[in-house]
């Protein structure tokens, strides 16, 4: 909880926005694994629906983030609110997830996802598995190539190494910058190293 409760306050300082954050216990391995395909988060995905609900039609934006298996959910959550939301609606989403096992996204939000070319999870259950994923229309994924940056020496394993979402946090780019990047149909890949 610590870790979320840190990530939380710097979403907020980066953005400048109010955060409501949803917590989803990670048990590891292969039970996380199992969770991405069978139906047994239906209380964080019912959290979530709530929230987008209260926050819709608003003035502003909303910007909806998800880190590894909260990608999935929030892609379950958006599926489901897809049959009960107008398309004007679902275009106020903004949605970014990060390193998120995910596959394919509905349309409406406009998204930007990122990754690590080393992570695992998006690599078997995301958008970096070949021939299947379906990132969507418009659609920017920001990728980067396997290094370890700000991970403490005593958490770096091969795997927080590129999963970890404070590897993610150089390079940010606010959502405006990053839908700068996207293409005007289909998907676009860009290394991050690149910008």
């Amino acid at each position: 909880m610590a870790k979320q409760y840190n990530n939380k306050v710097e979403i907020v300082v980066f953005t400048g926005r109010p955060v409501v954050s949803i917590h989803n216990g990670t048990k590891v391995g292969i039970v996380d694994a199992l969770e991405l395909v069978l139906p047994c988060n239906e209380i964080v995905e019912a959290a979530i629906e709530k929230s987008m609900h209260k926050i819709i039609d608003t003035d502003t934006g909303v910007l909806i983030m998800g880190h590894s298996q909260g990608g999935c959910h929030l892609i379950k959550s958006l599926n489901s609110l897809k049959r009960q939301l107008s398309n004007n609606q679902m275009e106020q989403f903004m949605m970014k997830t990060v390193a998120g096992a995910i596959m394919r996204v509905p349309s409406g939000p406009q998204y930007a996802h990122y990754t690590d070319e080393g992570n695992n999870v998006p690599r078997i259950h995301g958008l970096l598995t070949p021939q299947i994923s379906r990132p969507g229309n418009k659609n920017i994924i920001f990728t980067s190539d396997d290094e370890r940056y700000g991970i403490p020496p005593e958490l770096d394993t091969s795997f927080t190494g590129v999963h970890a979402q404070i590897i993610y946090s150089r390079n940010r780019l606010t959502c405006a910058e990053a839908r700068t990047y996207a293409p005007p149909f289909g998907s676009k890949k860009i290394n991050l190293n690149n910008l």
